[in-house]
């Protein structure tokens, strides 16, 4: 994990954000190796400049900064900050590769709202009592508005993960129709539920750069996960439509109304994109016993009404499973490039 490769400017612009005497400053990445991130200080080349990527970027181009030359400092990646300042209403897919299709029982992409801000690479994930299941995801970062049907020139990547709380979503999901995508906001919107990447990567070609990714997730040293987003079932430009094709779209989130972050047909700068997660999560599908679990219950409560009550002797098991994250695992992602 000490180690990445980092993609050459005429590629792709690399940046961190650290501390230099208390104040937030950007580095120019170059390279990251054995533990170290190593690039030019943009606040010292730039005396003038700004410590956020996408706003230096709006102000310079990317010529300029692939141009730029200095004298190279070295920072512990460790000690680096979240490497833009974004929002806290993004764009979440479900569903978007085949396999986890597969393990979760859905068959259809979908769309829902995930109502948190990014935190920092290192930062603490709220264990409580959740069903906690970790998800890594390639996110792309709008640099500007976006309007309907408008291809971006530039993005913004990250590695950013989509931490989900299993229980709250499917007792508040509908089962009748999952892809309509209820209840994923309810339990994936936590404080805390999004950590994101160090490095913020703006690429020269980002419709090609990104499908020659590969993610990678462990947990506690065992390796759970890989994504490569060239297999996305939506690939960035369907995600474009999709979401300005559900602009007036509500989905329900602790008794209130919330929409994707489109207004008069523009989705803010800094918006980010999750573009789904890969097989490999916790979470299986119920198998045909424990559904049958669930009806039974349901009928002998003569709830009819509560259909959400059929989930409850599965999430019982879940619990009782101890597979779930829990307070002191480590959860550690990687992408090459990102």
């Amino acid at each position: 994990m000490g180690s990445l490769s980092i993609a050459p400017r005429d590629e792709a612009l690399t940046f961190a954000r650290f501390n230099h005497r208390d104040t937030p400053h950007l580095l120019l990445v170059t390279s990251f190796d054995k533990g170290k991130v190593t690039g030019i200080d943009l606040q010292q080349q730039l005396p003038d400049s700004v410590s956020d990527p996408i706003s230096l970027f709006a102000q310079t181009g990317y010529a300029a900064l692939e141009a730029l030359t200095g004298q190279p400092v070295s920072i512990e990646a460790k000690d680096l900050l979240l490497p833009f300042t974004g929002t806290d209403n993004q764009i979440a897919v479900g569903i978007n590769y085949s396999e986890h299709s597969d393990e979760t029982g859905v068959v259809n992409s979908f769309l829902f709202p995930k109502r948190t801000a990014a935190t920092a690479h290192r930062a603490n994930v709220p264990a409580r009592d959740y069903l906690l299941d970790y998800e890594i995801e390639l996110g792309f970062v709008l640099l500007s508005d976006l309007s309907r049907d408008e291809l971006p020139k530039f993005m913004g990547l990250v590695l950013s993960s989509d931490y989900t709380d299993r229980a709250a979503l499917m007792r508040h999901a509908n089962l009748r129709d999952v892809s309509s995508g209820d209840g994923f906001t309810r339990g994936k919107s936590e404080p805390g539920f999004m950590p994101t990447g160090n490095l913020f990567v703006i690429p020269k070609e980002y419709l090609s750069f990104y499908k020659k990714l590969k993610l990678e997730l462990w947990c506690n040293g065992d390796k759970r996960q890989e994504a490569r987003p060239s297999e996305l079932i939506w690939d960035i430009r369907r995600i474009f439509a999709e979401s300005f094709a559900r602009e007036t779209r509500r989905w329900m989130c602790n008794g209130k109304q919330v929409s994707l972050p489109i207004k008069n047909g523009r989705i803010p700068a800094r918006t980010m994109f999750l573009s789904g997660t890969p097989a490999g999560v916790i979470f299986q599908k119920p198998s045909v016993r424990q559904i049958f679990l669930g009806i039974s219950e349901l009928f002998f409560s003569l709830h009819w009404s509560q259909v959400q009550t059929v989930v409850e002797p599965f999430l019982r098991e879940e619990y009782r499973s101890g597979r779930y994250l829990k307070s002191d695992d480590e959860v550690q992602m990687r992408a090459d490039r990102l």
